[in-house]
């Protein structure tokens, strides 16, 4: 439904105002809005280079939640990212299956669903794709995936015609 497609688009761009505060200090005092704000006015360099840096910090976050883990306190921590039942873990979100051969290889790897198969990394279950479209409506984009909540509406609206169409087909 539209409601929820609306709810759905707030409530991921929060998780990326919080994992882009987590990461940048310039970041950490300014509301949702004023982050948002502030990334239209960037250059697309720049832009690009705190998207890349937000999509590994909310891929992280998001693993930490999904798997029950805990991240090294340092963003930048050396070899690992994550430490989940004692064991410790390196986190990609990537859709290239050459950046992860790069990690060490007695080092666990969880990464995107992409590439998890492929690489025989463990899978996040949340692809590259869903990161970067959500950190991109959220910084320098709309918020609200436009596309997306104009199709829960039309198909909505079609919805609510296919039942008044059925209710006039039974009164015949």
């Amino acid at each position: 439904s539209v409601g929820a497609s609306l709810a759905s688009d707030i409530y991921g761009a929060s998780e990326v105002y919080e994992a882009l505060r987590s990461v940048n200090g310039n970041f950490s005092h300014m509301s949702g809005p004023e982050i948002w704000w502030e990334t239209l006015w960037m250059s697309p360099e720049s832009l690009n280079g705190l998207s890349n840096l937000t999509q590994g910090a909310y891929f992280e976050a998001y693993v930490a939640d999904e798997f029950d883990g805990t991240l090294h306190e340092h963003f930048n921590h050396p070899d690992t990212d994550i430490i989940i039942g004692g064991a410790e873990f390196q986190i990609k979100a990537t859709d290239s299956e050459a950046y992860i051969n790069t990690v060490d290889e007695n080092i666990a790897v969880i990464t995107t669903s992409e590439v998890a198969v492929a690489t025989g990394s463990i899978d996040a279950g949340i692809t590259n794709e869903e990161i970067t479209n959500s950190v991109n409506l959220a910084l320098g984009g709309t918020v609200i995936d436009v596309g997306d909540t104009a199709v829960d509406a039309i198909l909505s609206g079609v919805g609510t015609i296919g039942i008044f169409a059925t209710l006039r087909g039974i009164n015949r």
